[in-house]
């Protein structure tokens, strides 16, 4: 809840409107997962503290064929390290929040995606993973520096809680959440628009 509304639901039960109201959590679920399972962990175990940024756009964010060969783009030429969680582009030129009940098959391959030598050129700083990663434990890997993500509510929460910067949003419907820990809470910056490139 806001800050300026948990003051509200205080004044209101101190003047008897209702019982005393308390803010709660966050509550942000453990992964199930034991430590060295996933490769990507294994790989962030190599990697020095403080050195890693985590791409991910969430379980229902699609970037477009053309947005994901331009961050592909920006990762190779930034030079950092990166862990990036990459799903199936959309082919048909818009990016979506939410794709639920695509027609994508399951043998496709998002990092068949990417451009043609980028898996080769940015072997050992950066890692693509197809679709999924352990994100809690991601987010509260030592060597994880930001979050580039979807802000999707759980994803902010969980970012909060490792105590991770992140760089948000791409998706119109999370706005509400980027204001709220970008502008009220002050967790989270948003990127910056350039024009006239």
């Amino acid at each position: 809840m806001e800050h300026t509304i948990v003051e509200e639901f205080k004044k209101a039960a101190k003047q008897g409107a209702f019982p005393p109201v308390y803010p709660v959590g966050p509550f942000v679920r453990s992964s199930s997962d034991k430590a060295g399972e996933s490769a990507c962990l294994e790989w962030l175990d190599r990697q020095p503290a403080g050195s890693v940024v985590f791409v991910s756009f969430g379980s229902g964010g699609v970037l477009s064929v053309e947005q994901t060969r331009e961050l592909a783009a920006g990762l190779e030429m930034s030079g950092h390290r990166f862990l990036w969680v990459v799903r199936m582009p959309s082919h048909d030129g818009e990016s979506y929040s939410y794709d639920f009940g695509t027609d994508h098959r399951n043998d496709d391959d998002p990092l068949a995606c990417l451009p043609d030598g980028f898996l080769e050129r940015t072997r050992g700083r950066g890692l693509a993973v197809a679709s999924w990663a352990p994100q809690v434990r991601v987010l509260s890997h030592p060597a994880m520096v930001a979050f580039v993500s979807h802000y999707g509510w759980n994803s902010a929460l969980e970012s909060v809680s490792a105590g991770m910067p992140m760089v948000v949003p791409l998706y119109v419907e999370q706005k509400v959440n980027a204001v709220i820990l970008t502008e009220v809470v002050g967790v989270a910056l948003r990127p910056a628009t350039v024009t006239g490139w």
